[in-house]
């Protein structure tokens, strides 16, 4: 944040600027520099009349257009469940711990809300009235009278208790209604629960009317036909039933065996039974049996149990369509002949995935948020020019300090990838990496696999085993001749040569590390507060309170150091109004930098230079980690004596390298607004890190000579020549992140 005053008005900004301790302002609201993706697409539907497609996710209701798919409204909040009432004119959300909010469609104002039960709930047909499930008792509240006209209780047939064991202890689930469906005459009530029966009842009189037998098993989803002659139900144990209304015993429906197993989920207006399978969409003619089949088109799983299974079904009747949702996205099937036409990707999920799955390669302008479907954004445009399908979930992202590899563990294996193009470079077999690290040149990975080995990444090659404790984290030193590792229990350090398979170092009282180039510091807990430590060093290098709140994950749950080593965030509690937040600390000084509100989780990506938190819009947002902090960037320039104390207040910044074109060496000027660390990475064309100059403690003022500038000699961290071409030149300082491009010919 930047501000232009004048007499006085300087004097006191500035006198507390540079008064120790100054804190950022907890209201400053930084600007990222790219959001992406939305949070967790949770249920959909369209309206009656096919013009919208309504999406809910965990945060907001947004409405689509159904020909275009665009956005055309956002409100609400988010739930687990949308349904629209039969006219169209309004919009119900539920959500287990929520009363359920009735919108009107139209304007997206909040109409009314009902304190229905956790589990099951249902409309009647005309929508004024409301059944909800409470353990084992139905009510059925009626909007009109704003009260529970009828009460549905007594069921006589016995359940079937599920029984739980865990840690050596058994317990049995209490009795409790699972799923509701009115029939179409709005007086017919299906109840669903732990019995091997579906009861019938009347939801005005509260009478059971009759059974429907299931067998040894009970019910996990039910479906009405629209003309109320039939529904069906899928059961846990697999099988699909349909009943006739007025016939109580069932009639299974056989797929052929090829189809694998489908779930009944929905009836079509013209009768058809929609079911779901692995990978694939089924619609039933219930009248003769016969039955179509529509398969996805995406990375096909390894293993049955990564098989995608599309969810909530909803009908499209003017244009013919049903939606599903499938994963993180949207599939848009045709009803006439069960085929698929087309995939909604609005990156529903990278909001709320966690930012740890994220990396930004700034040599690029890439970022990439990895998960099943892996997308590749530019940071300008703010669009995705790839995706990337996996045939699984991945399960651990590990990348170099610049971004430009990236390692991944899914399925049985570890595949390396360059980053911001998504080209494989080798593949690790039969390793389940739950710990990952890759050096800072890209070119050997750590695998925690029961054992630590250690593997060339350009070629799968195995290079070392080393005999470390369970790691809760590791990281190479930048050199990449040794690793870092993090065990606990104990909580210790433990520093291994890799060439010589030998443990260098243990580190008593190990908490999270970063392991820069001035050395590794740590965070100890130590009487009642985090001491921040660097190895080899005697006096803590500075003290941080502990969080206020009592939060989850152990001693250092709460607490994260960037990889360079310069900030410490803590997640704690606001003490008077509970809202989750952040404290940033500097781990030279201890000072409080910033605190934010709000962000769940927070994660360094590029050396610590940028970060990934949830954005202003409920997307993952890219940030300058100091403009994040709003760490003040100001440079002095002294006149004269008596203004040496002020001067004039001037933006850092990075200067063009001269000169330009250069052969073989070339200088970098800088402005620097406080003494500190200065690091230059050096890109090539393809975003790779050929050279890291790491210029030590700087003192604060102008650098523009060859004598204070950074010099550059034209070769690699491996001291060869690079070749001509364009190449990128990044600083990294106190107050100042920025770039510039140079030409070496030669």
């Amino acid at each position: 944040m930047r501000a232009h005053v004048r007499g006085s008005l300087l004097l006191a900004l500035l006198a507390r600027l540079l008064a120790p301790g100054f804190t950022a302002s907890a209201e400053y609201v930084p600007t990222p520099i790219l959001e992406v993706g939305k949070p967790w697409l949770e249920d959909i539907a369209y309206s009656p009349d096919g013009r919208v497609l309504a999406t809910l996710t965990t945060d907001w209701i947004e409405l689509l257009d159904a020909e275009t798919f665009e956005p055309v409204a956002r409100f609400g909040l988010g739930g687990t469940e949308i349904e629209y009432s039969p006219d169209g004119s309004e919009i119900a959300v539920f959500y287990p711990a929520r009363p359920a909010r009735i919108y009107d469609a139209a304007t997206g104002t909040l109409k009314e809300e009902i304190a229905v039960g956790r589990f099951a709930h249902a409309f009647s047909p005309d929508w004024r009235r409301l059944a909800y499930s409470e353990g084992d008792i139905v009510y059925v509240w009626d909007r009109d009278a704003q009260a529970a006209t009828a009460t549905l209780t007594g069921d006589p047939e016995p359940g079937l208790l599920q029984v739980h064991t865990q840690n050596g202890t058994t317990t049995a689930s209490a009795l409790r209604v699972g799923y509701l469906a009115f029939h179409p005459d709005g007086i017919g009530l299906l109840v669903v629960s732990h019995r091997r029966t579906v009861g019938f009842w009347d939801s005005f009189s509260g009478e059971l009317i009759r059974h429907y037998q299931i067998g040894r098993t009970w019910v996990r989803d039910i479906a009405v036909r629209h003309d109320g002659t039939e529904f069906a139900a899928f059961t846990s144990h697999g099988e699909n039933l349909v009943w006739r209304f007025d016939d109580p015993e069932p009639t299974t429906v056989q797929a052929a065996p090829t189809l694998g197993s489908m779930w009944a989920q929905a009836y079509d207006a013209g009768g058809g039974l929609w079911l779901t399978g692995y990978d694939s969409l089924h619609r039933l003619n219930t009248d003769d049996g016969t039955i179509s089949t529509a398969r996805m088109r995406l990375a096909p799983p390894v293993e049955p149990h990564e098989a995608l299974l599309p969810l909530s079904l909803t009908f499209d009747v003017s244009r013919g369509r049903v939606a599903t949702m499938i994963e993180d996205r949207i599939a848009i099937w045709s009803v006439e002949g069960v085929r698929l036409e087309r995939l909604v990707d609005h990156a529903w999920g990278v909001g709320s995935r966690n930012a740890a799955s994220a990396v930004y390669v700034p040599g690029r302008g890439r970022v990439v948020t990895f998960g099943r479907a892996t997308r590749r954004w530019d940071d300008t445009l703010g669009d995705v020019f790839q995706t990337q399908e996996f045939p699984a979930d991945i399960d651990a992202v590990a990348a170099t300090d610049d971004g430009t590899v990236t390692a991944l563990q899914l399925l049985y294996e570890v595949r390396v990838y360059r980053t911001s193009t998504g080209q494989h470079l080798s593949t690790i077999g039969w390793q389940r990496g739950w710990r990952l690290a890759i050096s800072r040149s890209g070119r050997y990975l750590a695998i925690w696999d029961h054992r630590m080995t250690i593997w060339s990444a350009t070629n799968g090659q195995r290079l070392a085993t080393l005999p470390t404790g369970r790691p809760q984290g590791l990281a190479f030193t930048p050199s990449g001749r040794r690793l870092v590792v993090r065990t606990e229990p104990p909580e210790t350090l433990q520093v291994w040569d890799i060439a010589e398979k030998a443990l260098m170092m243990t580190i008593p009282d190990g908490g999270p590390f970063a392991a820069t180039p001035s050395g590794i510091i740590h965070i100890v807990r130590h009487r009642g507060q985090y001491e921040v430590r660097q190895v080899g060093a005697g006096a803590p290098l500075s003290v941080i309170p502990l969080p206020r709140a009592h939060l989850q994950g152990g001693t250092y749950g709460p607490i994260r150091l960037d990889p360079s080593g310069r900030y410490v965030a803590v997640r704690d509690k606001d003490a008077t109004t509970g809202e989750p937040l952040v404290r940033f600390y500097s781990v030279t000084s201890g000072s409080l930098l910033a605190t934010r509100v709000g962000p769940p989780d927070i994660r360094f990506t590029a050396g610590g230079d940028y970060l990934f938190t949830k954005g202003p819009n409920d997307g993952l947002a890219l940030y300058r980690t100091e403009e994040y902090l709003n760490i003040p960037s100001h440079a002095v320039t002294p006149r004269n004596k008596a203004l040496m104390a002020w001067g004039d207040v001037k933006r850092s910044q990075l200067l063009p390298n001269y000169p330009n074109p250069f052969n073989p060496e070339t200088w970098i000027p800088f402005d620097l607004p406080a003494p500190g660390p200065v690091h230059i990475a050096i890109y090539d064309a393809s975003g790779s890190t050929v050279r890291r100059l790491e210029l030590g403690r700087i003192d604060a003022g102008v650098h523009r000579t060859r004598e204070r500038a950074a010099r550059w000699d034209g070769r690699d961290d491996g001291g060869e020549p690079v070749a001509s071409g364009v190449y990128t030149y990044r600083i990294t300082a106190p107050g100042l992140s920025d770039s510039g491009r140079m030409l070496l010919v030669k």
